[in-house]
């Protein structure tokens, strides 16, 4: 709309009210509870998390090292037929 033109007074007074209500009425809450952390609290949830934290970093580097040692059992199993194969052919060759 150009400033020229002359507005309905209608109009002006509903902008007026949209914009009086828009200054009385208060901000939306961006938290789920109304609930206000205290200090005590925050540093209890935090000691709380960094225990999660290397309670989890734990399980994760004994899972590692358990898979590294089934990896290394596994071929250790695998080896011992293969040499008893191996000289058990050694063996049949030398008899030929």
């Amino acid at each position: 709309m150009s400033i020229d033109q002359e507005v309905p007074e209608s109009q002006v007074e509903v902008e007026a009210e949209v914009e009086n209500e828009a200054v009385t009425e208060e901000p939306p809450h961006t938290e789920v509870g109304e609930h206000e952390y205290t200090i005590e609290e925050l540093k209890k949830e935090l000691e709380e998390a960094k225990q999660k934290a290397n309670e989890s970093w734990d399980k994760a580097v004994r899972t590692q090292a358990e898979m590294e040692n089934l990896k290394r059992r596994t071929q250790k199993s695998w080896k011992m037929p293969i040499n008893c194969l191996d000289r058990f052919c050694q063996r049949f060759i030398a008899c030929i």
